[in-house]
């Protein structure tokens, strides 16, 4: 029920849609099983399909109604023209052929394959004594299944690209964009003439933490504070790590808040994990509309330089 509730939640048109579908393809079924010479078989098919739309929406994810409900809206066509008196064989194709087609196109191979195969039969076993129909209706359903595979695969390729790819652009320990990213950024940014500022974070006497809980429990406190940086900025910026116990943001101007220091204190105060350490922080910032420096790195140097700056006044952040 918590399920139904959901999907009604966050789908309503297409579990309406789904349902309209569900009610042709009832109708469809009373329709052969009065008139249909064959209802026997055809029957047993359009069973199959009833029990996975039922699956489909009290067990299976959005994805699988996604499919369900192209496979559905389509045999509501296909039934319209079944259940006529019209020769239509030729329109009767063109529907069959955009069902398989749809089916292959989802982002899973077995299921939409399984789909096509049950539509395949379903379609031409109309007429269960000719071979030529019965022969048509299994080549097309492992071409389908064929197509279904080689998609499927290609879209598996395509995911492991992106997932090797994100690995090359992020730190792997905190999971927020490397030193080498944040660079090509910034100077995308400069280049496109855009105003950005970008802000050096330094926490303090970060070894005297490894000293004391150990190493492990050192890297728990840089995910933690690199969680906190990427809650504070959002999508208004980017935020990486320098290295050991460095962090930099990039973000354009207008988009910073003006306030971002401050946020990033209220943010490391509500973690209790942070708090219990006592984690203090030097911040340096630097806006490039206030220099004339036209590479990343100039500026990076000069937040770098204030960062220190305030950490040899002691201006220092104090988590109480």
């Amino acid at each position: 029920m918590k399920r139904m509730e959901e999907i009604l939640g966050t789908n309503k048109a297409r579990v309406l849609l789904s349902l309209l579908g569900f009610a042709f393809l009832l109708f469809g079924t009373y329709r052969f099983w009065i008139f249909s010479s064959q209802s026997l078989e055809i029957n047993a098919i359009l069973i199959i399909i009833i029990v996975l739309f039922v699956m489909t929406i009290f067990f299976s994810s959005k994805t699988f109604m996604s499919y369900a409900l192209s496979t559905l809206i389509l045999l509501l066509i296909l039934y319209v023209i079944h259940s006529s008196d019209l020769n239509t064989a030729e329109v009767s194709h063109i529907v069959f052929n955009t069902i398989v087609a749809i089916c292959f196109m989802q982002k899973r191979a077995l299921i939409p394959c399984l789909y096509g195969f049950t539509l395949a039969i379903n379609f031409y076993i109309s007429d269960p004594n000719n071979l030529n129909h019965i022969s048509m209706a299994i080549g097309s359903a492992f071409m389908g299944t064929y197509l279904g595979i080689t998609n499927y695969l290609v879209r598996r390729i395509y995911h492991e690209r992106n997932k090797y790819y994100l690995a090359s652009i992020t730190d792997p320990l905190t999971s927020v964009y490397s030193f080498k990213y944040m660079i090509e950024k910034g100077q995308a940014l400069l280049d496109d003439g855009k105003s950005i500022v970008v802000f050096v974070i330094d926490l303090n006497d970060f070894k005297m933490i490894n000293d004391r809980f150990g190493h492990v429990k050192g890297n728990e406190v840089l995910i933690a504070f690199a969680d906190s940086l990427r809650n504070v900025v959002g999508n208004s910026g980017l935020v990486g790590r320098l290295g050991g116990d460095e962090f930099i943001i990039i973000a354009e101007e207008e988009r910073i808040p003006h306030d971002l220091e401050n946020q990033i204190n209220t943010e490391v105060l509500k973690d209790a994990f942070l708090s219990d350490h006592k984690l203090t922080y030097s911040i340096g910032k630097v806006a490039s509309n206030n220099y004339t420096a036209s590479e990343i790195n100039e500026l990076l140097h000069i937040s770098d330089v204030s960062m220190y700056q305030m950490k040899n006044q002691d201006k220092l952040k104090q988590i109480l």
